[in-house]
């Protein structure tokens, strides 16, 4: 849903963050990648533009619960641009609470599937969670939503009030910390 969109993009950013973290690893920065959101080129075309090998697509469906966290069905896609054919595809299906779990499996199914070597660190830094408090990490996700519109000063305002409540639920969780 348009609304949930922010929750998609954190996803999406965490993602990319894990995997950009890695040695003979080159990933497309999201600000980049993101004018092809709505984009009817085909992938071939978007690869080409961006000069990417592979496209790692997919799509996030979020299940809200009033009794619970609510659950996640990401499926991502990983698409060779010179064949434009699937190298890669998955259906992960989690609690919300186990998002960063699920992050982690997606990263190294991607690393996997391109064939990249994982050093000790560089798979620990995959697997580590931010927070499995889930109401903090929406918390965080709609922060970070704010903060990215801009300078207003009611968008920092929003911002630093979702980190703060973030923080306050779970006051171990450094990307939160970090940000606010």
């Amino acid at each position: 849903a348009p609304a949930d969109q922010y929750f998609a993009d954190g996803l999406t950013e965490e993602i990319t963050s894990r995997l950009a973290g890695l040695s003979g690893l080159r990933v497309i920065s999201r600000t980049s990648a993101d004018q092809y959101r709505h984009s009817t080129q085909s992938v071939r075309t978007i690869g080409a533009d961006l000069g990417a090998d592979y496209v790692l697509e997919g799509s996030v469906r979020w299940a809200k619960d009033s009794s619970g966290p609510g659950r996640l069905r990401v499926t991502p896609q990983l698409i060779a641009v010179g064949e434009d054919s699937h190298l890669w595809a998955g259906t992960y299906e989690a609690e919300l609470g186990e998002v960063f779990q699920l992050q982690s499996a997606i990263a190294e199914q991607v690393t996997t599937a391109l064939d990249v070597a994982l050093r000790a660190p560089e798979r620990a830094a995959l697997a580590a969670a931010g927070t499995r408090n889930a109401d903090a990490y929406d918390f965080y996700l709609r922060g970070n939503e704010y903060l990215a519109r801009g300078t207003e000063r009611s968008d920092i305002r929003a911002a630093i009030d979702l980190y703060r409540r973030a923080v306050s639920l779970d006051s171990s969780f450094a990307s939160a910390l970090a940000r606010l």
